[in-house]
């Protein structure tokens, strides 16, 4: 087994290691001295160890001491009588691997290990005997020390708690960890990086001993680790980011933060930055594990947030980083720390330039630009305490925080006497000076996120701290309240009063000095525009404490309005600050609407008009978010009052151009090309399609050069041109110039000049085309804004409808404003517009596809009103050339026929067998026979397939009406696909088996129109196989249903057989001799002769298995409607249709399934290649006998 050791297989190494382990263990009698020398003798220790032999020996000496300690027999040798041989062993073994360690450097860690497998054994009283072989390595200068000797004095000190300074000149009597000694070992702590990629085995040794140190130990270590991160080596990083892993995964969390040094969250900073950065995973994992063991203990993720934002760490850590790290640490710090953490942004806000010493102090502009990002961040840490709901227990903080930002937006502290006013908890950092002062970037940048957080926590549910469940310890539904029952808004407007009571604080108007008198009029009226909103404001709070006594649903009703009202004059009221000047008369006349809607018995539809043109008058310009929500929840309070007048406010709005000039240059180019049009012959079918496609492109091609040069106007033109020509370009067709070198330098300074105006004109032309653009961005968000009312104004509409059985009329005027928007915004291609153009599209849907049960109710009084949009409606469709407003036109004429079709008719049962309700069917045939023109006879490409689907087929008792029209409009057309449209609809509706309703009324007026439709399609000759199926399939559903209706007879009166047959020998010779043409042909002889495949199938069935009979052929000859030189049909290539036959497959089967058992099953006396009983071809038996034959030849398995 000693032999085996030295294998140069590792598993023999590790098999013979550990079999002699179990030897070792199980017999005695082998002593520890006979195994040593026995050890030894076969490896002897060499000088140099060279080559693989040599290396595999070195190896066994280290295996074979391994196992000795592993076999336990040294504890009970050293138990036994004779103690001082397994001394004498253990010696030896100690001073051999000590001086292996020393002979190759992949050796030491190994060696050092068993030696330290083999101490771990050694009773505490018997390291005096041993302690002579370490006094090499304890009297060694510590600069010297190996990783390997650290784990070898880490375990003297644990286990023997030896004293080194008995030892070492170099060392105290306590630890190597000790803070008195641990600097001594930086340098071998810095090796372990040296070997190799993993973990060295020191740093085990090193945790443990550190996680149960005290903590001055732990910081002492933590200032060696921070020295370690100085060292720009790779290798060296790496190892200390695995180490501070390492620590997070095994010591307490608590001591985690002191980890977070200088220059640790500097290299942590550096390797997250870059993306690129070799470090950048490894250091993203670490960050990931100690994240994770943070988010465990609140205390210490408040320590690890105050480390990396602190003084040592960077501001904005999470933006430069691009992590959540601060947000998450966040998330779990407790109520407490929170406030504290907030009160400490708080002060640093106020003392910034104190707080935080820049390193550019000596230039002014990178100093100020420094202050200015540092503020920044601390409102959007600031921000991100309340998103974080880190304070949902702490309301009055959250308060604190929203009065900090307000007053720093819009006041300043100046001090007229020695007194500081009191103004609460919150007096305490708004009764300071800043240094430095605030300028007036960082106030509107203060200014914006005041407004946005707002917003956010008016949405925002906060609890109370006994808004607790005592059951599960859940919180309770969230209330959007304070918990004195007042919106956020109040108490800050509550607190802006209470500021301007006091003179110390002054109001500091919109960031700017005023720049006209109008501006100074406007801030000398300030105080009172603002006195005058506070006492309404005081007055609906009057108000609304008497209706709150009343419970009658139309108190209620007026009471959620009041609120509503209350919370737009609160917020305009702050929004007043940051905009005096176009807020002053918004806010008369909200005082004026107000007492019109409250005050006075009189109609309030006038007062609400005036209210949706001040919201829309507020929304052109980009108002703030808390503002826009505002008026969205103030209109959906009051738009169950809206009148037709004010609804015409918001759709005026879309309706408008985005540039009146790029739309006048567009009608001239289609006139260009509808004159083009007129001389030029158009292709038929998808080519039609086709050229379509590509003149839009080209248009928007067109469009997009425009917009390019759109900043250019005529008088810069012109005086580009004037440069131009100074410079010495002439004009296209005229001469060069003279050559300019001989100019002269006053000729060559007024070139320098003209140069310098054809730059400065170019520029110039840049700004204006990015202005236009701008200019044309900001209308297309304004008419987002108005949309979303118009939305809003629709989705409660319809729930109004379904609630209270409400019947408006009002959002039926929309439609054709909504159609016309999308007409006047989808000029151009660019991203907003195509964004706002599908927004359009979603309201309409919306309005135009409501639930059965929120559908308006007409009444006969509203018949001529919806009758004009149904006309409306109809011409659009045919005039436009945008095909989504033609899809949309269908889905709106949908619409207007359910309500006049649901509505009550004002005939009696008796008068109509279909009941139209007050649906005019003179009047819309006019206009259906007016599309049907345009779609079958016109070039026009707006009407499709779809549009007509969706007019006709929704509702089959008017599209049998449209019947005759299609039949008479056929023989018209010469258009193939129109034709194929046409026969479509009439497929689907006479296939409708359960919307036929009386069928008598519907089909038996209009059943000679099928007739003329299939002798007009059939005779197209550009038809196609699948086309011809579908008009043979069109005739015999149509015999079958008229032979069903009025019998055989008036049916051959209807569908003169003689003309189809000679229809049908008219068919071009390819068709005639496709099998699925042939059986549809026979279907319809056997209709007309009374002979159904049901009758057919009650015959003799033939067990035959063979082919068709000889006299097949014959029988098709025979048959009027197919000539007798076709060939004959193979027997699997038709099926005889059922009696609702749908259209044939696109391709017949090649071939049938081959029958290669003849007879197979046939009575003896009758020949296997006999016709099957029936009389037919296999391919024209009933499908029953056919399957009941299949699976005979399949012996009865599918």
């Amino acid at each position: 087994m000693v032999g085996g050791l030295s294998s140069a297989e590792e598993g023999g190494r590790l098999g013979a290691s550990v079999a002699l382990t179990e030897v070792l263990h199980c017999f005695p009698i082998i002593t520890l001295t006979h195994f040593c020398d026995t050890l030894l003798k076969t490896y002897p220790p060499k000088a140099t160890i060279k080559g693989e032999c040599a290396r595999d020996e070195s190896f066994a000496l280290v295996f074979g001491y391994s196992a000795l300690a592993r076999s336990g027999r040294l504890e009970l040798e050293l138990a036994g009588p004779a103690p001082q041989q397994a001394m004498h062993a253990i010696t030896t073994a100690l001073t051999t691997l000590l001086d292996l360690a020393t002979r190759k450097s992949f050796l030491p860690e190994v060696t050092y290990e068993t030696v330290l497998g083999i101490l771990d054994r050694l009773p505490k009283d018997r390291i005096s005997e041993v302690i002579s072989v370490f006094s090499e390595v304890l009297g060694m200068d510590p600069k010297e020390y190996s990783p390997e000797m650290i784990s070898l004095l880490i375990c003297l000190k644990r286990n023997f708690s030896v004293k080194f300074n008995e030892y070492s000149s170099y060392l105290t009597k306590h630890g190597i960890l000790h803070p008195t000694n641990i600097h001594l070992i930086k340098n071998a702590l810095v090796a372990t990086s040296y070997s190799s990629p993993r973990m060295h085995s020191v740093w085990n040794y090193v945790v443990d001993v550190l996680s149960d140190s005290p903590v001055a130990h732990f910081q002492a270590f933590a200032k060696v680790l921070d020295d370690i991160f100085l060292i720009e080596q790779t290798s060296v990083k790496h190892m200390a980011f695995q180490v501070v892993q390492l620590f997070s995964e095994k010591i307490e969390t608590n001591r985690l933060p002191y980890l977070f040094t200088a220059n640790f969250i500097k290299s942590l900073v550096n390797a997250l930055v870059n993306v690129t950065h070799i470090l950048h995973k490894a250091v993203k994992q670490t960050l990931y594990k100690l994240i994770q063991v943070l988010k465990t203990e609140p205390l210490a993720a408040m320590a690890a947030v105050n480390a990396l934002e602190g003084p040592s760490g960077i501001i904005n850590f999470d933006k430069k980083t691009r992590t959540k790290t601060i947000s998450t640490l966040l998330t779990v710090v407790s109520s407490e720390s929170a406030n504290s953490y907030a009160n400490e942004l708080l002060e640093q806000f106020i003392n910034y330039g104190q707080i935080r010493p820049d390193s550019f102090a000596n230039d002014n502009d990178k100093y100020e630009n420094a202050i200015v990002a540092g503020r920044k961040w601390i409102v959007d840490q600031l921000i991100n305490l309340i998103k974080g709901k880190l304070v949902q227990n702490r309301e009055l903080v959250v308060l604190n925080i929203l009065k900090f930002l307000f007053f720093h937006s819009f006041y300043t502290y100046e001090p007229t006497d020695n007194d500081v006013p009191n103004l609460g908890e919150e007096s305490l950092f708004l009764t300071k000076q800043p240094s430095p002062p605030i300028c007036v970037l960082t106030r509107s940048y203060v200014t914006q996120r005041f407004f946005s957080t707002l917003s956010f926590i008016n949405k925002t549910s906060f609890l109370d701290e006994n808004d607790k469940q005592p059951a599960k310890g859940k919180p309770v539904k969230g209330k959007k309240f304070l918990h004195e029952g007042e919106s956020w808004s109040y108490h800050i407007f509550k607190f802006q009063h209470k500021l301007n009571q006091n003179k110390d604080f002054k109001v500091i108007f919109p960031h700017k000095s005023p720049s006209n008198d109008d501006e100074m009029d406007v801030i000398q009226n300030f105080d009172a525009t603002l006195q005058a909103l506070t006492a309404k404001i005081t007055e609906i709070r009057k108000q609304k404490k008497q209706l709150k006594t009343v419970e009658d649903l139309e108190t209620k009703t007026k009471l959620h309005k009041l609120i509503t009202f209350e919370s737009l004059m609160l917020n305009i009221g702050l929004t007043f600050f940051s905009n005096p000047g176009e807020l002053t008369p918004a806010i008369q006349e909200l005082c004026t609407i107000y007492d019109n809607l409250f005050n006075t018995d009189k109609d309030s539809s006038r007062a609400i008009e005036v209210m949706t043109d001040l919201f829309v008058s507020w929304l052109v310009r980009p108002a703030s978010l808390v503002m826009r929500e505002t008026i969205e929840q103030t209109f959906k309070a009051f738009c169950p009052s809206l009148t037709v007048e004010g609804l015409d406010i918001l759709l005026g709005v879309l309706q408008q151009k985005l540039d009146q000039k790029e739309d006048e240059e567009e009608e001239e180019e289609e006139e260009e090309e509808e004159g083009e049009e007129v001389g030029e012959g158009e292709e038929e079918g998808e080519g039609e399609e086709g050229e379509g496609e590509g003149g839009e492109e080209d248009d928007e091609d067109d469009e997009d050069e425009e917009e390019e040069e759109g900043g250019l106007d005529d008088d810069a033109k012109t005086r580009l041109q004037k440069v131009l020509e100074k410079l010495g370009q002439e004009k296209p067709g005229e001469e060069e110039s003279e050559d300019e070198s001989s100019m002269d330098d006053e000729q060559m300074f007024k070139l320098d000049k003209n140069i310098e105006d054809m730059l400065k004109l170019r520029k110039d032309s840049k700004k204006a085309s990015k202005q236009f653009l701008q200019d044309r961005r900001d209308i297309i968000q304004f008419k987002q804004r108005v949309l979303s009312l118009i939305d809003l104004y629709i989705t409660q509409q319809q729930h109004d409808q379904q609630q209270n059985h409400l019947n408006n009329k009002t959002p039926v005027h929309a439609i054709l404003p909504l159609l016309q928007a999308i007409g006047t915004s989808a000029s151009s291609g660019n991203t907003d517009t195509i964004n706002l153009v599908q927004r359009i599209e979603v309201v309409f849907n919306r309005l135009c596809k409501p639930a059965a049960k929120n559908c308006v109710r007409a009444s006969s009084e509203d018949v001529p009103f919806y009758e004009n949009i149904l006309t409306a409606l109809m011409e659009k469709a045919t005039t436009t050339k945008l095909p989504n407003v033609s899809r949309m036109c269908a889905v709106g004429i949908s619409f207007i026929m359910r309500i006049l079709l649901h509505a009550p008719s004002t005939k009696t049962p008796n008068e109509a067998e279909d009941n139209f309700g007050l649906l005019n069917l003179d009047t819309f045939k006019e206009n259906i026979t007016k599309c049907l023109n345009s779609f079958l006879l016109s070039k026009q490409k707006s009407l499709t397939n779809s549009f007509f689907q969706t007019v006709l087929l929704q509702f089959p008792k008017v599209g049998w009406q449209v019947v005759p029209i299609i039949s008479s409009l056929l023989p018209k057309s010469q258009k193939k696909k129109p034709q194929i449209c046409c026969l479509d609809w009439l497929l689907a509706l006479i296939r409708m088996k359960k919307e036929l309703g009386n069928a008598g009324a519907r089909f038996l007026p209009v059943a000679g129109c099928f007739y003329q439709t299939f002798s007009v399609v059939s005779r197209n000759p550009k038809n196609s196989l699948p086309d011809m199926r579908k008009c043979l399939s069109l005739l015999i559903i149509a015999v079958q249903t008229s032979i069903k209706l009025q019998g055989l007879e008036k049916t051959k009166e209807a569908f003169p057989i003689d003309l189809i047959d000679k229809q049908i020998k008219e068919f071009p010779s390819t068709l005639l001799s496709n099998p699925s043409i042939v059986g549809l042909s026979n279907v319809i002889r056997n209709l007309f002769t009374g002979e159904t495949p049901k009758q057919k199938s009650k015959q003799k069935k033939n067990k035959n298995d063979g082919k068709a009979p000889n006299n097949a052929n014959q029988q098709l000859n025979n048959n009027t409607l197919t000539p007798s030189t076709e060939p004959k049909p193979t027997p699997n290539d038709t099926k005889t249709p059922q009696a609702d036959p749908k259209p044939a497959p696109t391709e017949p089967k090649a071939k049938g399934r081959s029958n290669s058992k003849k007879g197979a099953g046939a009575p003896a006396s009758q020949p296997a290649s006999a016709p099957p009983a029936n009389g037919l071809p296999k391919a024209q038996q009933p499908q029953e006998q056919q399957k009941q034959e299949g699976k005979k030849r399949r012996g009865g398995k599918k």
